[in-house]
């Protein structure tokens, strides 16, 4: 397909990490309909230019425009659950790309790619060549005027990279740009497509190629040659105080139906997996009866003054039980970078958070429930009271609330695990003393009207806490 007009148009583009320069004053422009391929050595920027493009990342100075409607991205990682099985994931963002056919589109694509005999099998049992192909599959779901493809042919053997080629022909045929960055130029192709060459944050080549042979030869000479500057750059150009990014309206009216529906999917995707992996469920489990089991020990069970431990007991177990699930439950979406993927869809960043909450609410909930249950056995007390449910759920709501938000937060640090006890633990003292007083009033068989104060303290709380959430969730994920 000939290019006919400008899809994207770069101009002046800085980028830099901390003290490391990325691009200096980068230009260059794509043309609908373009097959593009970027090459360069090690840290020329080629990643970081395709997250600038998806809008994963943001560049200090510069402009980029784009008149494409959709954007399809795949980085190194699958973008995938494991724990899901192909139907299930591509029928997931379908939901969250707000596709009427899901179903049906998602189908598909599992025909169109070869994975139909492998649909229901998890993620994690399929080969790489399939991974990938199911990843490609992810990115075109929404079909994107524009895919951006970062390494597509890394790991594969030549025969899957041929079949890989075939099925990115078949995409770019339809009227899809194709952006993709490689160091693969093995493959003995035909094929019509512009080479840009990458060095130190500047665009060194730009011109057509008819087969990967002539690709292959550009690069190499650079390379040899110390990727010495061969084009002449243009003049800088006057550089802007922030860089600009314009996107059209590319999705249809955002309605409050189409919101509560991505918020029901994310909740959905993490209890179908925690269903089918029991990762969270029997490992807080395990801790929480534990914990009882030791308090147990530590008590005279006839006494009639252990009724006063019970609720400390079970709200400190609670607790506990959800640093552990918190940080699991969040590092699922960032695990296969499946996160970047929600970030370029039609989604609201708080409805990822709710969907995140309302997932962990219902596992911690359960959690709840057997805790009560096992030391209802153990101390022998009428623990199941009318107004024990409403203790329970309100203060699980605000466990929820701020451990989601603050799971998010330090997700990308190396001692995450040891770091979430320590800034939740201090927002949580509210909530707690709060917590233990309802679940006391509560277990004393007091009608709620009479704990009115502590409940209004927790509703305060849960209310404040989801605010906070929903207005600062897309930044937390960004940064």
């Amino acid at each position: 397909m000939e290019p006919t007009d400008t899809l994207l148009h770069i101009q002046g583009l800085s980028k830099r990490y901390q003290f490391r320069r990325v691009f200096a004053n980068l230009d260059m422009e794509l043309a609908r309909g373009e097959w593009v391929l970027i090459c360069g050595p090690n840290g020329a920027g080629k990643s970081t230019l395709l997250r600038l493009i998806a809008g994963l990342e943001k560049a200090q100075v510069g402009s980029l425009t784009s008149v494409a409607a959709r954007i399809g991205y795949l980085s190194h990682a699958s973008g995938l659950y494991e724990d899901l099985s192909p139907r299930e994931n591509l029928e997931f963002f379908a939901k969250i790309f707000r596709l009427e056919n899901g179903p049906q589109r998602a189908a598909e694509l599992l025909e169109q790619f070869g994975l139909t005999e492998r649909r229901d099998d998890p993620v994690r049992s399929l080969s790489r060549g399939m991974i990938r192909r199911l990843s490609i599959a992810l990115a075109v779901l929404h079909q994107p005027d524009l895919l951006l493809l970062d390494e597509p042919f890394s790991g594969l053997d030549y025969d899957a990279q041929l079949a890989l080629l075939d099925l990115l022909k078949g995409i770019q045929a339809q009227g899809c740009t194709i952006v993709l960055t490689t160091h693969e130029f093995s493959l003995e192709e035909a094929l019509d497509f512009r080479l840009l060459y990458l060095h130190k944050g500047k665009l060194i080549h730009d011109q057509r190629c008819r087969a990967f042979a002539e690709a292959r030869d550009i690069y190499q000479n650079a390379m040899r040659a110390g990727q010495k500057e061969t084009k002449k750059t243009k003049p800088p150009t006057e550089k802007t105080p922030q860089a600009r990014l314009n996107t059209p309206a590319s999705h249809p009216p955002y309605r409050l139906r189409d919101y509560l529906a991505q918020v029901w999917a994310v909740a959905q995707k993490d209890l179908r997996t925690e269903m089918r992996t029991r990762e969270l469920l029997n490992f807080m489990l395990l801790f929480g009866l534990s914990a009882i089991l030791i308090f147990s020990f530590a008590f005279n069970l006839m006494s009639n003054a252990v009724r006063n431990f019970i609720p400390g007991m079970l709200w400190t177990a609670l607790i506990f039980t959800g640093f552990l699930g918190l940080s699991k439950a969040v590092n699922r979406d960032f695990a296969n970078q499946s996160m970047d993927v929600l970030r370029i869809a039609p989604l609201e960043p708080s409805a990822i958070y709710l969907g995140k909450l309302l997932g962990i609410f219902i596992v911690q909930l359960s959690v709840a429930v057997v805790l009560l249950l096992a030391a209802l056995i153990l101390f022998n007390t009428a623990l199941l009271q009318p107004a024990m449910a409403t203790a329970l759920s309100s203060g699980i709501l605000g466990l929820a609330a701020s451990g989601t938000l603050l799971a998010t937060l330090v997700e990308r640090t190396r001692s995450r695990e040891m770091l979430l006890p320590v800034l939740l633990m201090p927002v949580l003292i509210p909530l707690l003393i709060a917590c233990v007083q309802v679940t006391q009033d509560a277990a004393a068989g007091l009608a709620l009207v009479e704990s009115l104060a502590w409940y209004r303290l927790i509703f305060i709380y849960n209310i404040i806490m989801v605010s906070v959430g929903m207005l600062t969730y897309g930044s937390t994920i960004e940064n």
